[in-house]
């Protein structure tokens, strides 16, 4: 997770931290989501619940960041500005929460043209970049979120999808689970398995 922080701080270069808002993007091309809601569950192709991460990142602005073929028009001021007004990014979610069966998987989608992480965490904290903790109001990183990468630590690049599979023995047994973002720590969602 450290070598990740280091990573961000190098392309953001020493000039403004705040510019470490995400990681280096993925070279998939998520394409934009067709006017579907980000905010409500989806169910992915042969009825899998979905979580979605998504943002609005420009690539123009937010350059090395944000995925060159991303279509987002919202810029790295406009993003600061918000933060610093708000304290989180109103384009920078989890869809809402998903309830689903001991068993069957949930995938976790990238509708971003940033890097995030899909983070289960005891308690909502901040992230790995101290900047964006401050700027969020979550000035202590939870513990999970400094921790090496691992089943319930995963990077999700932009345009990609990853499965996390649920029951005895899975990557989350039945149980209700918190997840964020370690990036961007206003990101929240929540996920029960029955």
């Amino acid at each position: 997770m450290m070598q990740r922080l280091d990573t961000l701080l190098t392309l953001c270069g020493a000039t403004s931290l705040l510019i470490a808002t995400a990681g280096c993007s993925g070279t998939a091309n998520p394409n934009s989501e067709d006017g579907a809601e980000v905010g409500a569950v989806k169910e992915a192709s042969g009825g899998v619940p979905e979580v979605r991460a998504s943002d609005d990142c420009d690539p123009a602005t937010f350059g090395a960041l944000c995925n060159p073929n991303f279509d987002g028009e919202t810029t790295l001021a406009q993003f600061q500005a918000e933060l610093a007004a708000r304290q989180s990014v109103g384009k920078w979610k989890y869809s809402s929460g998903v309830n689903t069966k001991s068993g069957r998987p949930v995938n976790v989608t990238s509708r971003a043209g940033e890097t995030h992480t899909f983070t289960v965490v005891a308690n909502f904290g901040g992230g790995f970049v101290p900047a964006l903790n401050t700027a969020s109001g979550n000035p202590t990183p939870a513990p999970e979120c400094l921790a090496n990468p691992n089943a319930r630590n995963v990077t999700v690049l932009s345009g990609t999808s990853q499965l996390v599979t649920t029951g005895p023995g899975g990557t989350l047994p039945p149980g209700k689970y918190r997840v964020q973002c370690c990036i961007h720590p206003w990101m929240r969602t929540e996920i029960e398995v029955k």
